[in-house]
């Protein structure tokens, strides 16, 4: 009788085992964020006049998130040249699109990574979040968050800055080397997204945290006289 009594003690501990350890491993928030999930600044307008050629920069403003798993936000920017006076000449410009990444305060159960993506034609709401769903689970409800970029995507955006986890609490944007002609009249935009990763393990520790997107302009490196 003891010795099945030992069993049956061992049996209940296993199982009481797996259970701790399956609930403690869903990837989720057990209690909601106190704070608003999205909040964005007024956006900006700037313009540069370089060789009598303007080159014209709007934005969405800063973009600040409170996180849950799975979460995605974005900031954007808009940038056109154009020639000032009467000046039958053509210009292109190359410049320096500049931003930050600005965590609240540095994460240690998710990775938070950026991308930076441009396109020719603008996107509307590039980022697409499904409200915040919760599940019921013995160590409280989980809350989490479904994003997608399939907007973004699908209007054949070029990536020119790939998936990059933020080190620390801040990364700084820097992307080199774009052009813009006033021949074409193009218009570039871009759009910096930033992801909170659903790891699938407990995310608490990083549970009220704030990321901040912002795309605060660019710099002119180079101005030359079209062909």
């Amino acid at each position: 009788m003891e010795k099945k009594n030992t069993i049956l003690l061992t049996v209940i501990a296993v199982a009481t085992l797996l259970v701790a350890v399956v609930g403690a491993t869903f990837a989720y928030f057990t209690a909601t964020s106190s704070t608003d999930n999205n909040a964005s600044t007024t956006g900006t307008v700037n313009t540069a006049t370089v060789a009598k050629v303007k080159l014209t920069t709007a934005d969405t403003g800063k973009s600040s998130t409170t996180i849950y798993p799975g979460t995605m936000n974005y900031a954007s920017m808009s940038v056109v040249a154009s020639k000032e006076g009467t000046d039958s000449a053509n210009y292109t410009l190359t410049y320096t699109v500049n931003g930050t990444v600005t965590l609240g305060s540095e994460f240690t159960a998710g990775d938070v990574y950026y991308t930076v993506y441009r396109t020719k034609t603008q996107v509307s709401s590039p980022v697409a979040c499904d409200p915040v769903s919760t599940k019921a689970d013995p160590n409280g409800t989980q809350y989490s968050q479904s994003c997608n970029i399939t907007a973004l995507t699908s209007a054949s955006a070029e990536e020119v800055v790939s998936r990059t986890a933020v080190e620390g609490t801040s990364a700084t944007i820097s992307i080199p080397s774009q052009s813009l002609t006033t021949e074409s009249g193009t218009t570039y935009y871009y759009y910096l997204v930033v992801e909170y990763e659903n790891t699938g393990s407990d995310q608490n520790d990083d549970q009220n945290k704030t990321i901040t997107a912002e795309l605060s302009g660019v710099t002119v490196d180079n101005t030359a006289q079209a062909a």
